[in-house]
């Protein structure tokens, strides 16, 4: 089945409550596996899957930090859906870039000579911390996002209706790479490297999208 290059689409404003739901979704099971399954556990706490430290004790504000540490994985889950049910264009962005953005910083930056840099030391985590995936991730759906509303051809709405999607998206995601920090699970440094390559990747992944994408479109 072909992707759906020619039905226009509105602002995603409608998939809010789906995103809500996926959020909830994930943070129950993360709390299942919490109390069903033997974590490893430190001093700040359990490293639960998908690279996140619950904080235990744990406050609001760590609270607050595990949540937006799942944003990534809630907005694989609807663009997932959103592919499989409609099959467009924008979903099968978002689904690609997330998979390119993950295999480039897990196989190949954070193995290269001089990155290569262990977490903070009251992480629960073990892995490799630099640069940090989830803030590369979420940086870079940030910037899709924003470019799809502003510039992306199958993308009607109001000049309304693309500000609060431009307000919520940034509220969204532009909080976790300090959320990454206050978990203790990154230093920084290692945020703000993985912040960093998240925009510039994602802006090249959008070019190089946009520019087949026109080559598509010519030979029709």
């Amino acid at each position: 089945m072909s992707l759906n290059t020619t039905k226009r689409a509105g602002l995603p404003l409608h998939l809010t409550p789906y995103l809500i739901a996926s959020l909830i979704l994930v943070f129950l099971l993360e709390t299942m596996f919490v109390i069903y399954l033997p974590l490893k556990r430190c001093a700040q706490g359990i490293a639960l899957p998908g690279d996140i430290t619950w904080v235990i004790p744990s406050t609001p504000e760590t609270m607050i930090a595990t949540g937006f540490s799942l944003v990534p994985y809630a907005i694989g889950v609807v663009a997932l859906g959103c592919y499989f049910k409609n099959r467009t264009k924008g979903s099968f962005l978002f689904i690609s870039c997330g998979l390119i953005l993950l295999a480039c910083n897990e196989l190949i930056i954070k193995r290269l000579p001089g990155i290569s840099q262990s977490r903070p030391q009251a992480s629960c985590l073990l892995t490799n911390g630099n640069p940090s995936s989830h803030s590369l991730l979420c940086t870079g759906y940030w910037l899709l996002g924003i470019l799809e509303c502003i510039f992306g051809r199958n993308i009607v709405g109001s000049l309304r209706e693309k500000s609060y999607f431009l307000i919520g998206w940034s509220f969204l995601l532009v909080p976790v790479p300090y959320c990454r920090v206050i978990l203790q699970d990154h230093s920084p440094s290692q945020a703000g490297l993985g912040s960093l390559l998240g925009v510039v990747l994602a802006l090249f992944i959008y070019f190089l999208f946009n520019r087949h994408d026109q080559k598509m479109r010519g030979r029709d």
